[in-house]
């Protein structure tokens, strides 16, 4: 009879044990945070033996997963249905492990009530409800088999709850996106208009006989034009940026000898390196043969490495080189400027992040 006993003992535990595995995965897989009720249900259900009934219910007592199909223990589900759900209310009210003694033509002999409670919260979400027959009966281990059960559906709804924020921040942050690109590509297109009719006139006199506009005239309207000329870069960039973001860029691909296209921007640039008292080298090794690039993107790329190295180099020196690596070539600029931390350097492809200007 010991032996029996000890058998029947080692079933149930390797019983109550595969139910709580089969339950961690069923919540973890699940898709939905209703699935995480509807799953979790359906794998306890599977315990026949040791509670042929079982509810997952509502803070008031209501049910969350109503049986579907052939439900095992149908008929105690069905007879104790009101007293689960008022059993519930009572394990709610407490916190705890609740028990309600059944005289039960049915065969269940108890009730038991364990608060769903999800990590980080005082007050329950659900209530799981244990029916348990005359036959087996709650031994000393079933309260822990429970709360485990609980616990595990209570980690299930958490981790489901706060997927469904992070999704619904995404969401929110992707209709944020859109329509600051929107609002972007509305400005960039709204200026150009007033650009161009400001750059057409100014071209004109510019274009008169040297007699026809005073020389200091001309050395102003010249820097109106040149800043003219910049905010339509600016814009047109702003507008780029809005299409790329979009997915409606296409780059317009060309043969482009790199090492020359290079040259000329050193040149037009190394002047305002210079008057800022830095050393400017270049290092421009000739390539095997010539690259099929987009001229707009690799110049503004390049020039706006350079236009931080002059910004964040207060003394010493700037380059620029282009070297041939294997199938195809790098560019770098180096500076001997105030350099960025180690702790800061995943931040450098992060949109609009500014560093501090100090080493």
């Amino acid at each position: 009879m010991v032996g029996d006993s000890e058998d029947a003992r080692s079933d149930v535990d390797g019983l109550r044990l595969g139910i709580l595995a089969r339950l961690a995965d069923a919540v973890s897989l699940a898709e939905t945070l209703p699935q995480v009720g509807e799953r979790g249900l359906a794998v306890l259900r599977q315990n026949d033996l040791d509670h042929p009934a079982v509810w997952l219910l509502g803070v008031g007592g209501e049910a969350v997963v109503e049986p579907t199909g052939d439900v095992p223990g149908g008929a105690p589900q069905a007879v104790h249905a009101a007293d689960a759900h008022a059993l519930a209310r009572v394990a709610v009210r407490s916190g705890r492990h609740e028990i309600h003694p059944l005289d039960s033509p049915a065969g269940l002999a108890e009730l038991h009530a364990q608060p769903v409670v999800e990590p980080g919260q005082a007050a329950p979400s659900l209530v799981l409800v244990f029916g348990v027959t005359r036959r087996m009966g709650a031994d000393a281990d079933f309260a822990d088999y429970l709360e485990l059960a609980a616990a595990l559906l209570g980690a299930g709804l958490s981790g489901h709850r706060e997927l469904a924020v992070v999704q619904q921040q995404s969401e929110t942050l992707r209709e944020l996106d859109a329509a600051k690109s929107a609002f972007l590509a509305n400005v960039s297109h709204e200026l150009r208009t007033p650009l161009a009719l400001i750059a057409a006139p100014l071209a004109e006199v510019l274009a008169e006989p040297p007699g026809e506009v005073s020389p200091a005239a001309r050395a102003r309207l010249d820097t109106v034009r040149s800043n003219v000329v910049r905010l339509t870069r600016m814009v047109d960039a702003m507008l780029d940026f809005s299409r790329m973001e979009a997915g409606r860029i296409t780059p317009n691909l060309v043969e482009l000898d790199v090492a020359a296209l290079l040259g000329s921007l050193a040149a037009s640039f190394g002047p305002a390196i210079e008057r800022a008292g830095l050393r400017f080298d270049t290092d421009l090794q000739e390539l095997p043969r010539t690259a099929l690039l987009d001229r707009d993107i690799l110049e503004r790329i390049v020039l706006n490495l350079l236009s931080n190295a002059l910004k964040y180099t207060p003394h010493g020196s700037v380059e620029l080189a282009l070297r041939p690596v294997r199938g195809g070539f790098e560019v770098s600029v180096a500076d001997t400027g105030i350099g960025i931390a180690v702790r800061d350097q995943e931040k450098v492809f992060a949109r609009f992040e500014q560093l501090p200007r100090h080493g």
